[in-house]
Formats: C-alpha cells, structure tokens, sequence
C-alpha cells in the first residue's frame, strides 16, 4: 500500500461516501484540546443521502488527528456503526451480520 500526502489527497466531499451515505455537508464541529499538544479530536456529524434510498442521513463521526510542524501526520476517523445501520435503514443485516445469521 502507498501513501498518499498533500492537499491534492484530502478528499472531494462531493464525491465521497461514508457507510453507503453521499456526503453533502460536514456540521456540528467541536475541537477538543488533548494533553499531547500535537492530538485534537474532533466530533462532527456526516450530512448526505442514502445511496440506496436518497433518505436523508445525519452519522455521528470522530476523528483523532496528530499535527507536527503545520503538518497532518496521522489522522482517524471513528463512527458508530449502529447510528450508521438505522440512518441508512440497514440495522436487520447488522443484525444478522454480528449474530452469524446472514445467508450465505
């Protein structure tokens, strides 16, 4: 696997997914200080459409970022994937999923 680095890498939200979600707009940002001077986590909610349905979806995110010199050296993102399964009307494949009930 390479890495990619630079702006040029950081994703178009316009054609990008999260969970089966089309983003449309990022929203509700809080920045929280952590003790290492050099991590911030961020919370933010995920606004877009069902690519299955066009219903539309709002997904709790968090992403733990690490900043050295001006520059992102390490970036995660966190979801829950249960608030993702009911948005998306997905929760009885979860479900079934987690249970070892899906058909084969």
């Amino acid at each position: 696997m390479s890495r990619k680095r630079g702006k040029p890498y950081v994703p178009d939200l316009k054609h990008s997914t999260v969970g089966g979600a089309r983003i449309e707009k990022i929203d509700g940002v809080v920045i929280h200080e952590t003790s290492d001077p050099e991590v911030i986590v961020g919370e933010y909610r995920v606004l877009g459409k069902s690519a299955d349905s066009g219903n539309p979806v709002a997904l709790p995110m968090i992403m733990v970022t690490r900043v050295r010199h001006g520059q992102i050296v390490h970036t995660r993102d966190y979801s829950n994937p249960i608030a993702i399964a009911v948005a998306l009307g997905r929760l009885p494949e979860l479900i079934a999923a987690l249970s070892g009930e899906e058909s084969k």
